[in-house]
């Protein structure tokens, strides 16, 4: 299932952000925003805003800070899919069907993972093993002069690394 960041936008404009947040908690109009105590932490006097205009809500207090879809997720417990449905059933919108193309994308940035996963395996098992001393050595020492990286830490750049470049 593929949605795009237009069709995300388009869900968002058509929530009417503190009617969603109003449901939960009472709202009152303060000018052009809304305004709210916090749901996210105990407080007595009102410190959560909600802009409909520019389709968020933020917290002064706690710094909590999101949209419609975020709001879903963290106060209701939804996952991001179950969030989007809700909101596009509520919205009149259709969920875009699942893309072919983008399942295979994905079993494919899966096969990457697991290679890099075994590549980090295996640089692991070398540079613990007594062949690895010598590298390992020189690997340390050198922490001494940068801030050191754990392979695992490189591993994750070089994924996300791949995972950002279309197949």
């Amino acid at each position: 299932m593929t949605l795009t960041p237009q069709w995300l936008d388009e869900l968002r404009s058509r929530t009417t952000l503190s009617a969603l947040i109003g449901r939960s908690i009472k709202v009152t109009k303060a000018g052009r925003e809304y305004k709210a105590c916090c749901p996210f932490h105990n407080e007595k006097t009102p410190s959560f805003t909600i802009n409909d205009e520019k389709g968020f809500y933020h917290c002064f207090g706690c710094s909590a800070h999101g949209d419609a879809i975020r709001w879903m997720t963290d106060q209701r417990g939804l996952s991001f899919m179950d969030a989007v449905k809700e909101l596009a059933a509520q919205a009149g919108m259709e969920v875009p069907a699942p893309d072919p193309r983008a399942a295979k994308q994905a079993e494919q940035r899966a096969g990457l993972h697991d290679v890099m996963q075994a590549a980090q395996d295996w640089f692991a098992v070398q540079l613990n093993g007594i062949e690895g001393a010598a590298p390992a050595a020189i690997w340390n020492g050198a922490a001494s002069m940068r801030k050191r990286l754990r392979i695992s830490d490189l591993a994750l750049r070089l994924i996300a690394a791949v995972r950002s470049e279309p197949l």
